[in-house]
């Protein structure tokens, strides 16, 4: 299966082809924290790891785990995430794996107070990918039984077109 085969599955599938568990994962990103206190300097690891781990059922090769917040940046303030009565905005990490290998990493933008999960746009023409924005639609599915997708793309002033994504040479 190549690449673009895989995202196409993902896309075009259905919430309930999916299965999640959620929880303690066994895949966390470590990072070394430190501090000092006293004139004394501490080490230590710090473990974060997604919240979700998806399966497709028909090709259970195909995997995202999701819910890895980006600690580079705890608030996410742009105009488009701000636009909603819970203004709370911030970027999470989407990441596809194949057979248990992590194939590509994507963002996305928990926003409304993490109630729906939205793709970065274009800064100059508020444009999602279509693709991606499908796999987000999926997600929402996934963890939302009320609401929808589209109304929040829609409350965000963002739209769909059929920009590649990933982009080419990724």
């Amino acid at each position: 299966m190549d690449f673009d085969k895989y995202l196409d599955t993902i896309a075009s599938s259905e919430p309930a082809a999916w299965v999640f568990v959620s929880g303690s994962l066994y895949l966390s990103a470590l990072s070394q924290v430190s501090s000092t206190e006293g004139g004394e300097q501490h080490k230590w690891l710090e473990a974060a790891s997604p919240h979700y781990l998806h399966t497709y059922r028909p090709n259970m090769t195909i995997q995202m785990a999701f819910g890895l917040r980006d600690d580079d940046e705890r608030e996410f303030n742009e105009e488009w995430a701000t636009r909603f009565p819970n203004r709370d905005a911030y970027k999470a990490t989407l990441d596809f794996l194949f057979a248990g290998t992590l194939v590509y990493r994507a963002t996305l933008v928990g926003v409304d107070g993490a109630a729906c999960h939205l793709p970065m746009p274009d800064q100059k023409t508020h444009a999602v990918p279509r693709r991606l924005s499908a796999i987000a639609r999926l997600l929402f599915g996934l963890h939302h039984s009320t609401g929808s997708y589209d109304d929040f793309l829609d409350r965000a002033r963002l739209h769909e077109d059929d920009q590649p994504w990933p982009r080419p040479g990724w």
